[in-house]
């Protein structure tokens, strides 16, 4: 709370100079805890892989650890596939209906185009062949 929240209850300023006081001494254990932690989880995690080692060494034991891990790249990958399948389907993008194509709004499909401009193509095309 800020001093003039504290003030609005009714505290003196003594109290509100204390309560601020402990807040900030507080803040600063909780900073170092989350400093610590860090370094902790480290600790623990180098503890981990020099714990698997042995286990690395085992034939089987190493077969069944990749195998988890392809499961899991391939479920991950699938997961991330879907959603960029989605976002693609969400997408402004305007469908072609003839051929297929995305197109932005408002823009015409290249089979659109020559089919409606084939007739200004053919003339084009006659005058350059009497000349």
């Amino acid at each position: 709370m800020k001093k003039e929240e504290l003030m609005a209850l009714g505290l003196d300023t003594e109290t509100i100079k204390q309560i601020q006081k402990i807040h900030g001494n507080d803040m600063q254990r909780y900073k170092k805890k989350i400093e610590m932690g860090g370094a902790i989880d480290l600790a623990k995690l180098r503890g981990a892989i020099i714990n698997m080692i042995p286990m690395l060494n085992e034939r089987e034991s190493l077969r069944r650890i990749l195998s988890d891990i392809t499961y899991l790249y391939y479920k991950e990958t699938k997961t991330r596939m879907a959603k960029e399948r989605e976002r693609e389907d969400v997408s402004y993008y305007i469908e072609c209906e003839k051929c297929g194509a995305k197109l932005d709004p408002g823009e015409k499909c290249d089979y659109e185009w020559q089919n409606e401009n084939a007739e200004t193509m053919t003339e084009d095309k006659k005058e350059e062949e009497s000349k």
